[in-house]
């Protein structure tokens, strides 16, 4: 079993006080457009706040650990935990951004309460091994897939070099 960890302090200043935060913000703007004549803009802010408060507290979309073994995957924060049995994993999507430091993964085409990740490599433990596992669920999962088929073609231009 592998377990990743992102940086705690990190995880604290990135994540958890943005999201009091952002619950504090929207309590202010429920109230304000409760009382202040219904100006939907604090409407607006409000539903920005909810859906941000949902992501990071409810359906853990910016996981704390991740945790590997031979057959599931975990992703976790906050006492809450998402485990996925890899055999049975039948779709899988990730797109790297910020040049490969940030990661965007979907599972089983992902929904409000699970499946959908953003994983901030350069914060976990062994990120290297970490996004290399990435790839190779997705070259399990989606064997024809882009990644698969560039990085495919990536090592054997290597070995001729």
């Amino acid at each position: 079993m592998k377990h990743y960890t992102y940086n705690s302090s990190h995880y604290m200043i990135q994540m958890t006080v943005p999201g009091v935060f952002t619950l504090l913000i929207g309590l202010y703007s429920m109230y304000k457009f409760l009382t202040g004549g219904f100006n939907f803009l604090w409407l607006l802010i409000t539903f920005v706040c909810v859906y941000n408060v949902w992501n990071t507290f409810v359906s853990i979309s910016n996981p704390s650990e991740i945790i590997i073994d031979d057959d599931t995957l975990t992703f976790a924060a906050y006492k809450g935990s998402h485990v996925y049995e890899t055999k049975k994993i039948e779709k899988f999507a990730m797109r790297p951004v910020a040049g490969g430091e940030r990661m965007y993964v979907m599972i089983d085409k992902g929904g409000i309460l699970r499946g959908r990740y953003w994983i901030r490599l350069a914060e976990f433990n062994d990120s290297k091994e970490l996004n290399d596992y990435f790839y190779r669920l997705d070259a399990r999962v989606n064997p024809d897939s882009v990644f698969t088929t560039a990085r495919k073609q990536g090592r054997e231009r290597q070995k001729k070099v």
